[in-house]
């Protein structure tokens, strides 16, 4: 692997690079976050790099379905909701999966139980792990191509000026139910804390590892937009920061400049 250094000499702007992409290519550049800590002025700070990958494909769902049928590259085990896996002879005792799960294949062990072909299967459910066997002739095998049963999936925001993570009550079913999840203490909030444990527990941080989001653009909106009016009321106590955050927004709006470089007009 050869990592280039690249030293921007354009900002503030839309840069079309017109640089093709091939899967494996490391990409990125690793730029200086700041985030306001305090009122006083403290700050934290990291090097991270924010990736979006926008589409304008109106079979975003085809796509996902793999209605092109390919069959090439990784192959996964798929384990749909309710498959039983039994354990090894002479057991006769079994599990039932109650989420629906891909495992690659090349992980899963082959073995022999009561002279037949089966797969070694272990998953996690509930913070539990769930252990059996499935026969080798019952499993379904997909490919790579196979976003949806691998756990790929649209989550479409109907409200036209939703403001995204900031009023709970208002997201989309999906999310107050993944929310509820995450605030483990039931206050309310999200802390730090309780972002980077479900960052650590694979059955949550899966369940939005593999979204599709379908929403208006936070890129577009300025800070005076009604859609930041909440921030209002979270910083009301904090006329600074509330400052701060809203140049912030304005200077990290971009999206009306996309249309001239990639044709990206809808928001």
């Amino acid at each position: 692997l050869r990592w280039e250094t690249v030293t921007p000499t354009v900002f503030n702007s839309v840069v079309a690079t017109s640089t093709r992409i091939k899967a494996g290519d490391p990409i990125g550049y690793l730029g200086l976050i700041e985030n306001l800590k305090n009122e006083q002025g403290e700050t934290e700070s990291k090097h991270q790099v924010h990736l979006e990958l926008f589409t304008a494909d109106a079979d975003v769902h085809a796509f996902l379905q793999n209605a092109a049928g390919l069959k090439t590259g990784k192959q996964h085990l798929h384990l749909p909701s309710g498959t039983v896996l039994r354990k090894h002879a002479p057991s006769s005792e079994s599990v039932t999966l109650t989420q629906p799960h891909a495992l690659e294949l090349s992980k899963t062990p082959l073995v022999q139980d009561g002279g037949e072909d089966c797969y070694e299967v272990r998953v996690m459910e509930r913070d539990q792990v769930l252990s059996g066997l499935l026969m080798k002739a019952d499993a379904q095998i997909i490919t790579q191509h196979d976003w949806e049963k691998l756990g790929f999936q649209i989550v479409e925001e109907q409200n036209p000026v939703a403001d995204g993570f900031l009023d709970v009550e208002a997201m989309p079913p999906f999310f107050q139910s993944l929310f509820a999840k995450l605030d483990t203490n039931r206050d309310g909030t999200l802390s730090a804390s309780e972002l980077k444990a479900a960052l650590r527990n694979p059955s949550l941080r899966d369940q939005w590892a593999r979204l599709v989001a379908h929403h208006p653009t936070e890129w577009k909106e300025k800070a005076a937009s009604p859609k930041w009016n909440r921030l209002n009321q979270l910083l009301e106590a904090a006329p600074k920061t509330l400052k701060h955050e809203k140049q912030r927004i304005d200077s990290y709006v971009f999206w009306d400049e996309l249309p001239a470089a990639v044709g990206l007009a809808s928001g």
